[in-house]
């Protein structure tokens, strides 16, 4: 018999605890949900921010009654590594899961292993649009790389128009597509022009980058493109930041997390433009009053700002039930035919699941960093970014035309 760990937490602080309880696969007096994500090595903190923020949703469904009369149950399987996705996604669904939430290193087969299983999954992480998959029952709740790109094109060509660029990308499909894509929106696809450094994926090596910022250095740019994420991104803004290059060049990042903010820190954040589809400097600024609460409720019980992570998937489960209880149903075909073409306002700005790809269409944010003593100035000393801008998702999806093209190929 197939067994699933059941995801409990602590709400004191920072401190997480993640217990792996064996549970019997079969047990109606819950709905229950799944989550999918690498719970293990360097993206396990992913896991973390989505795991808060969806618990925090639990116990407010909950507390007004649950999901068609029964209580929410969160659950994950305890093989999150690559290459384990039809395993992972499996388990999930012998457990009893009616909708599964998250990513993984290979998002692609944990879509297709959802697809196969009926299940109703949502894609939370940043992705290229040639990850996607088209399926009845798989949604992609995250921005991608073209609407990130695009955003970012929309200032930079304002705001740094002409100047000399240089890539630093991460040698992966995703990493190749999102410079591509950028440089497309940028007018800079002449490489002799625009410079560019590979580094491998994954685990690129420390002197990777060293040698690759000297080499923008050394060939004249004045902004330096990091095309990275996560640890590896971070790990980027350090050497530029110990070979003293931070205010030389103008740093662009097209996918900006809390979690590499709060791992670098302040100091190498400082003007450093980036793209984000929410924060909680957004809901305040912006006054979306539902961020604003739910910003306030995360800190008081983890005492810590939530990420855009969080804020998917607190946004997604109070999404699913309140599409279930209108349906009447956790059948997930039918649940996924209500969702094509709806409209909805979660934290931010109405944003809504496009009907033939089941991408949401969203605003995006471009942010910049703050100066340090801007940042120690906040209670939780995390106010990294303001806002400078905001396209409106209809603006910068890629159109049913481009996805049919594969234009960012």
């Amino acid at each position: 018999m197939k067994m699933i760990g059941l995801l409990a937490a602590s709400f004191r602080g920072c401190v997480w605890l993640l217990a792996l309880l064996v549970l019997p696969v079969v047990a109606a007096d819950t709905v229950k949900i799944g989550m999918t994500f690498p719970n293990t090595g360097r993206y396990k903190n992913l896991g973390i921010d989505q795991a808060r923020g969806a618990l925090l949703a639990i116990d407010e469904i909950n507390a007004a009654g649950g999901v068609l009369g029964k209580p929410l149950e969160l659950l994950l399987s305890a093989s999150g590594r690559k290459g384990k996705e039809q395993e992972h996604v499996s388990e999930l669904v012998n457990a009893g899961v009616s909708m599964a939430f998250g990513s993984s290193l290979q998002p692609q087969a944990t879509a297709t292993a959802a697809a196969n299983a009926n299940l109703l999954y949502f894609d939370t992480l940043f992705h290229s649009p040639g990850d996607r998959i088209q399926r009845p029952t798989v949604f992609y709740a995250s921005y991608d790389a073209w609407m990130a790109a695009k955003t970012l094109a929309f200032y930079i060509n304002q705001s740094l128009g002409g100047k000399k660029m240089f890539y630093i990308t991460s040698d992966s499909t995703g990493g190749l597509m999102t410079e591509q894509i950028l440089r497309k929106f940028t007018h800079t696809t002449d490489l002799s022009v625009h410079g560019q450094s590979l580094t491998r994926f994954p685990g690129p090596r420390r002197k990777e980058f060293i040698a690759a910022v000297e080499q923008a250095r050394d060939d004249g740019a004045e902004v330096l493109v990091l095309v990275q994420a996560g640890d590896d991104l971070a790990k980027a803004l350090q050497v530029i930041h110990e070979l003293g290059l931070t205010t030389a060049l103008k740093i662009v990042a097209p996918n900006m997390t809390l979690s590499v903010a709060r791992a670098v820190g302040a100091d190498m954040l400082e003007g450093v433009i980036a793209t984000v589809p929410w924060s909680w400097q957004v809901a305040k600024d912006y006054r979306y009053g539902d961020g604003v609460r739910f910003t306030e409720a995360y800190v008081a019980r983890y005492e810590t700002n939530p990420s855009a992570l969080a804020a998917t998937a607190y946004s997604l489960v109070w999404h699913y039930q309140r599409v279930a209880e209108e349906a009447g149903t956790l059948d997930s075909r039918t649940l996924a035919k209500r969702l094509e073409g709806l409209t909805f306002t979660g934290l931010k700005d109405p944003q809504s699941w496009r009907r033939f790809d089941h991408l949401s269409v969203q605003s995006v944010y471009v942010v910049t960093g703050k100066p340090r003593e801007q940042v120690m100035q906040g209670s939780l000393r995390e106010d990294y970014f303001r806002v400078v801008s905001n396209i409106a998702g209809q603006i910068i999806v890629p159109t049913e035309k481009e996805v049919a093209e594969r234009a960012w190929e």
